[in-house]
């Protein structure tokens, strides 16, 4: 492991044992920690998954809007709120083409759009 894994599990050690299944792809989520993504928005989409490489056995998300990857449990799905003000703040990436404003497509009922 890492000296940067090493660290955020000292850090955050039950953070690590989450049992949250990841969002699907197309899913639009937030940092639980406010911070910015990579690219400078405050919302980015999933475009898949990946072992963090700094900390084995950990699940990241990947991102359509840059080449970075965060830990599911420092990610949440971000609601229709976050991503009208994301995108008036123009800090945010739109859902793909196709789904409603939280990444779902047609064809999949949404929660919260019902």
């Amino acid at each position: 492991m890492s000296k940067r894994g090493k660290k955020l599990l000292r850090k955050h050690p039950r953070r690590h044992n989450c049992s949250n299944p990841p969002l699907p792809p197309g899913w639009v989520v937030v940092k639980t920690s406010g911070k910015l993504f990579k690219h400078g928005g405050t919302i980015s989409t999933i475009k898949g998954y990946i072992e963090h490489p700094h900390l084995p056995g950990v699940v990241a998300y990947t991102f359509e809007e840059d080449d970075s990857y965060v830990a599911i449990h420092y990610c949440l799905r971000a609601t229709e709120e976050e991503i009208i003000e994301a995108e008036r703040c123009g800090l945010g990436a739109l859902p793909p083409p196709g789904t409603c404003i939280h990444g779902v497509p047609p064809d999949k009922p949404c929660e919260d759009c019902v």
